[in-house]
């Protein structure tokens, strides 16, 4: 998936650069 929905951050780094604004746990 790379960025299908034109998402800010790739699938990929998503989890890697992820704001603290996301809260993604």
């Amino acid at each position: 998936m790379q960025s299908c929905t034109g998402e800010r951050y790739p699938t990929r780094s998503i989890k890697q650069k992820v704001p603290r604004d996301w809260n993604y746990s």
